[in-house]
């Protein structure tokens, strides 16, 4: 919805967020950001004491702020976000490869590298995958 600008389809799903659903919570910036509204970051749900938020839910939030900041033309904040998320060992290619948004982010050196890194991290994932059991 964000790629394709849905205006009135965001506005129609903001009443439908789930404030208790983490990946909610997340998409309603996007959804205010669509319908056309200010880029108001939405704070993460609290945690129990003493827990960790989930590695693919951290990487989740990361990716959505590289999306939100490509859909604002704010490719240097972007690059950033990738950078972090390389750091951190992400390896969603189909992510990296997918987004519409990401066209002018794809063209830039570092972020081709950075998809490199994607890609031999996605490999390894494939491979352990496919590999028989033992």
């Amino acid at each position: 919805m964000l790629w394709r600008r849905d205006t009135e389809r965001a506005k129609e799903l903001i009443s439908e967020v789930d404030m208790t659903i983490p990946t909610h919570v997340g998409s309603l910036r996007w959804l205010r950001l669509t319908a056309g509204g200010e880029d108001v970051p939405v704070p993460h749900p609290p945690l129990p004491p003493g827990t960790e938020r989930p590695r693919l839910l951290h990487w989740f939030w990361l990716q959505m702020e590289v999306e939100i900041a490509c859909f604002k033309g704010e490719y240097a904040r972007a690059l950033e976000v990738l950078r972090q998320l390389d750091t951190e060992g992400s390896f969603d290619l189909q992510w990296l490869e997918g987004v519409p948004l990401f066209g002018p982010l794809r063209a830039m050196p570092e972020a081709r590298a950075i998809r490199e890194s994607f890609a031999a991290r996605a490999a390894r994932v494939v491979e352990a995958y496919l590999a028989p059991d033992e």
